[in-house]
């Protein structure tokens, strides 16, 4: 493997083939193991989505939200620098994002009934969009790409970061929940540059299955997938419950 993903998630992944005899990645391996997590988290979002639909179980579901995300970064960081831990941490990842996902899912679709299957729905199709797309050649993941896709990133990352430490405070950056075209045409812009960034993990993956890199990678690339898919989704569910 002659270069490594500039994907924030997938940069550590060690070079290297897989010895003799030694089972390697695949496409339906990959696959396999994106959906198993995928399904962890499903599960787990039940619990919170269930009690959000009682008074008395909102308390609980708010912490179990809260658990959830500190548990998702703690497990998340955890998986990307030490990918030997994937096949553990990536479940315990998935989990603890299933508990916020199922929460802020609920609290949404309080106001805006359907908004779940709507946002889970055109989730899907953005990931299919974008796969059909760089099969098809017409995404192509070169440098000048990765250069972008990079700065892009990091510059939304840091805005988070910076809205997360004034949360703290009582305030928040007024652009990223502007209701107006601004807030708007922000929220479109970053969702833009999260499918965009699926075009890194398939790059990722077909270089590691080129290569043939030990199958023990697959959770991690899975782990990768899944972190751009709860992206997507989080931002979509913000588009479809915007109001002006």
């Amino acid at each position: 493997m002659n270069r490594k993903s500039n994907n924030p998630v997938l940069t550590r992944v060690p070079e290297g083939m897989a010895l003799a005899g030694e089972a390697a990645v695949s496409y339906v391996g990959v696959s396999i193991k994106t959906l198993i997590l995928l399904g962890v988290a499903v599960l787990t979002a039940m619990w919170p989505w269930s009690l959000m639909a009682s008074t008395e179980g909102v308390a609980l579901a708010q912490k179990l939200m809260i658990g959830g995300l500190i548990g998702g970064l703690v497990f998340g960081f955890a998986t990307i620098f030490k990918p030997r831990w994937a096949p553990v941490s990536s479940f315990a990842y998935a989990a603890c994002e299933g508990l916020f996902l199922g929460g802020i899912t609920a609290i949404f679709e309080a106001s805006n009934p359907g908004i779940a299957v709507n946002a889970g729905l055109l989730t899907m199709g953005l990931f299919t969009a974008m796969l059909v797309a760089y099969g098809a050649g017409v995404v192509r993941v070169t440098q000048r790409f990765r250069m972008f896709m990079i700065g892009a990133i990091g510059a939304i990352m840091f805005a988070y970061l910076i809205n997360i430490i004034m949360g703290m405070f009582g305030t928040q950056l007024p652009f990223l929940h502007d209701a107006g075209m601004v807030g708007l045409g922000i929220n479109v812009f970053i969702i833009v540059i999260a499918v965009l960034s699926l075009a890194l993990d398939f790059d990722l993956i077909e270089r590691m299955v080129n290569n043939h890199a030990p199958k023990r990678y697959e959770w991690y690339l899975g782990f990768g997938l899944m972190v751009s898919l709860v992206w997507i989704y989080i931002e979509v569910l913000r588009l479809l419950g915007r109001r002006d």
